[in-house]
Formats: C-alpha cells, structure tokens, sequence
C-alpha cells in the first residue's frame, strides 16, 4: 500500500505540479501505520521507518 501511495504521489506531483492535499494526508496516513504495524513484528525495524515518516509529514507541511 505504501508503495502506490509512495508512486501515486510522485506521479501527481511531476505530472500535476501538485500532489494533492488528499494523496499527501493518505501518504502520512499510510507511514503512520505501516511504522505501527511493523512495530509490532520488529521494533528496531520500526525505529528505522520512523525518520522517512517523519520527513514525509515534513513534506507534507
């Protein structure tokens, strides 16, 4: 899922100059949950999704 998300977004944004109020909220919406799920398999690995979800709210402001 995060990775349509991921290419629909760069799609948008190179295609329309803008990727959308809604495909940046649903691309942080998607980096919440996947750091969320994969927290639960394997922390140090959730730990290290934490920076790009970060940066993606970064982007998204």
């Amino acid at each position: 899922m995060n990775t349509a998300l991921g290419a629909s977004r760069t799609w948008l944004f190179f295609r329309c100059r803008s990727p959308g109020p809604v495909a940046t909220f649903l691309l942080d919406v998607g980096e919440g949950a996947l750091v969320r799920r994969t927290g639960r398999i394997a922390p140090t690995a959730s730990r290290a999704l934490v920076p790009h979800a970060a940066w993606c709210m970064f982007a998204t402001a």
